[in-house]
């Protein structure tokens, strides 16, 4: 079966102030679309962050409207889905049950979580797992739920001060080591534990409740997909990504995901691994922040063979606009005629080096190259930086001597003696009756 892995679309985006639903359009309906005939994909799976806010704009709808139902309508590509933290879990997963007849497969609130959704090629079946964003908060209550609806034997996991070292089965070494050195507070370190103790119950248990019914199914040989939208350990992220929780406690362990063919994950949007080929960012549609802009967006083809076996492509996105960081002298970029040919079509941030200010930039600039989005005068911001820790005589003062400047440059001449010494006297008046 051939996978198209991909998340954080993030329609509706904003990047300094210009709407990027445009930008959208072109990589959706000139690459995505024509790459599902092309690549000959079976299904695909779009891990969280559908929308970038949990109210979109109009056009945002309007096109992912568009894109499924040429998908799923046209195309007859199942379409799996699961709500990110962008996300509004409710209003994204809407009619989910008339939707499913027609192959649009999507999970959002917890309360929405089934059994896993089998699909069949020539070599047998697959089953599809879809873990959305859940918070930490909300996890643990629900696998308590489940347990007692159930009857499962797994406890659910509420930890107190004695359970806390028993965690470290589910927790990375390099990351146990860093928080049991750091200072950050007991409870944040429990919660980091609890939470990727709970994600792991969860994706267990979601294959172990269903284990016996896939059993009896002839044709399936253990083959699975995990749809996640989480922060895996040892994910490398960028600044166009929302924080999950404070501290790190959103982190989960990547063995959360084991006994998995393949696992899709979505939140980050670097493109990359996590500890195996197989459990995979497929990263942003788009860059949408300019420390991303050497990152090679890209949808990733899954290729699962008879044993469960997976083979990765990726297919370079091709955006409308790039986004592009350049760094040197003012005049010298608005002379280089070769670098404004080249640029002229991209988001610029211009870092410019000189250290005098420079008049109008943005406004001259944009002149030829007309989707320059911003100017960082790091030049300047040196000498700034500079002056402020050597030649700053306002640093090292106190209340008394700032105070007395004050006085002078508003006077426009030095205090004399006399009225330092008075000034003095006040001062120390001032601090005996803690005023």
């Amino acid at each position: 079966m051939r996978i198209l892995h991909t998340a954080d679309w993030h329609l509706g985006r904003l990047f300094y102030g210009r709407h990027l639903t445009e930008d959208q359009d072109y990589v959706l309906n000139h690459q995505f679309l024509p790459l599902l005939k092309e690549a000959n994909i079976d299904a695909v799976v779009l891990a969280g962050d559908v929308y970038d806010r949990a109210v979109p704009p109009v056009e945002a709808v309007s096109l992912w409207d568009q894109i499924v139902a040429k998908t799923v309508l046209e195309a007859h590509i199942p379409l799996f889905l699961i709500s990110g933290n962008h996300d509004s879990s409710q209003r994204l997963t809407a009619g989910q049950a008339l939707l499913a007849k027609q192959g649009l497969y999507m999970r959002g609130p917890l309360y929405q979580q089934r059994e896993p959704i089998l699909l069949e090629d020539a070599y047998g079946l697959i089953a599809f797992y879809l873990f959305p964003y859940v918070e930490p908060q909300q996890l643990e209550p629900y696998l308590g739920e489940e347990t007692t609806s159930k009857g499962s034997s797994v406890e659910s996991s509420r930890l107190g001060e004695e359970a806390f070292g028993t965690l470290f089965d589910y927790v990375e070494p390099e990351e146990q080591v860093a928080f049991e050195e750091s200072d950050k507070p007991i409870e944040s370190k429990r919660q980091l534990h609890a939470y990727g103790d709970l994600y792991r119950q969860w994706t267990n248990r979601a294959l172990a409740s269903s284990l016996g019914q896939i059993e009896e199914r002839p044709k399936l040989a253990g083959r699975s997909v995990a749809l996640a939208h989480a922060f895996v350990t040892g994910g490398k992220e960028s600044s166009s990504e929302r924080l999950l929780s404070l501290g790190g406690t959103e982190t989960i362990s990547r063995q959360a995901f084991e006994g998995f063919s393949y696992t899709a994950l979505g939140h980050l949007h670097r493109p990359q691994t996590c500890g195996s080929e197989t459990i995979r960012y497929s990263g942003s549609l788009l860059p949408y922040s300019f420390d991303e802009a050497k990152d090679r967006k890209s949808f990733t083809i899954v290729d699962i063979d008879a044993k469960g076996k997976s083979q990765i492509e990726l297919v370079p996105i091709l955006p409308k606009h790039r986004v592009v960081v350049i760094e040197d002298y003012f005049d010298a970029i608005l002379e280089n005629q070769d670098f404004i040919e080249d640029h002229k079509n991209d988001y610029v941030l211009a870092r410019t080096l000189d250290t005098a200010p420079v008049f109008e930039g943005m406004q001259r600039l944009r002149q030829v190259l007309p989707y320059v989005m911003a100017i960082e005068p790091v030049g300047r911001m040196q000498v700034d930086h500079k002056l402020s820790v050597k030649d700053n005589p306002l640093k090292p003062s106190n209340e008394e001597s700032l105070f007395i400047r004050f006085i002078e440059e508003a006077r426009g001449q030095a205090l004399t003696k006399e009225e330092i010494a008075y000034m003095q006297t006040l001062w120390t008046r001032a601090r005996k009756e803690d005023i």
